[in-house]
């Protein structure tokens, strides 16, 4: 698995600010060529939209009126459809801030909260698919004190990607708390990161899928790499079970012809 480059720590907050400045792209499918648009017009920035789903929501709280989404709707690879109870929004999946937009009403549909919690870094991988433009991706779980949110971060390495706008553990301190919130882990912390990131490889879904994997590096969890070693030695030797009737017929083989040849000579 390629090298994290784009995100060379573990823990990272939402810089808010950052966040609702990255721009907002209107969708190919229902641009500005049909006159369509929805009420109040296109959002410019990610702030503008989340202004928009608030006036659709007709709640003010971030947490509330998110929770508000009906659907988010997949249409197909460049274009979903965020319906609240008063209006529906429709977003272009082919910018980073339009992919981001939707992956944070996706996390607050599965209660996951992504502006309180802390994403911790546990992935890379790359996005391939017929129709869609191939992107680098970026997976991430979420967590707040003790509890780890069972839906993963996934973030997109497309169009005006800017990683920036997740604030390292090591930079919190430097960025207003009013733009990042209340970190649930000082920068310092080991042993509360130890201790989330053995939880999840421990006891989430996910987290067993990566170390069962046998791909990509495993943070804080040295034991996952005995379970590895041990299921690929175990694999080598169902594998040899299952050659075993070749392998006896080699050797029945090798003891006609040396009996063979002792007779012979």
């Amino acid at each position: 698995m390629p090298a994290k480059a784009a995100f060379p720590s573990l823990a990272y907050r939402l810089d808010l600010r950052k966040l609702e400045s990255l721009p907002f792209t209107p969708p190919p499918l229902r641009g500005h060529e049909k006159g369509w648009q929805p009420v109040g017009g296109w959002p410019a920035t990610l702030g503008e939209a989340f202004d928009c789903l608030r006036r659709f929501s007709g709640l003010d709280d971030p947490h509330a009126y998110f929770g508000t989404v009906l659907a988010a709707g997949r249409l197909d690879c460049i274009e979903s459809d965020v319906v609240m109870p008063n209006g529906t929004l429709p977003v272009g999946r082919d910018t980073f801030g339009n992919a981001l937009l939707l992956e944070l009403v996706r996390l607050f549909k599965h209660d996951a909260y992504p502006f309180a919690a802390t994403w911790f870094y546990f992935g890379r991988d790359r996005f391939c698919s017929e129709g869609c433009p191939d992107a680098d991706l970026y997976q991430f779980f979420l967590a707040g004190g003790d509890t780890i949110f069972s839906s993963i971060g996934t973030i997109f390495a497309s169009k005006g990607f800017d990683p920036s706008v997740f604030v390292p553990a090591e930079r919190w301190s430097l960025v207003d708390p009013e733009d990042c919130g209340s970190p649930s882990v000082e920068p310092d912390d080991s042993a509360y990161t130890q201790w989330v990131y053995g939880h999840f490889y421990r006891s989430t879904f996910v987290g067993q899928q990566v170390v069962l994997s046998q791909r990509g590096p495993l943070y804080y969890y040295p034991e996952g790499y005995d379970l590895r070693w041990s299921l690929e030695a175990k694999s080598a030797s169902l594998r040899l079970l299952d050659q075993g009737p070749l392998l006896t017929n080699l050797l029945l083989l090798a003891i006609l012809i040396a009996v063979t040849f002792s007779l012979h000579f």
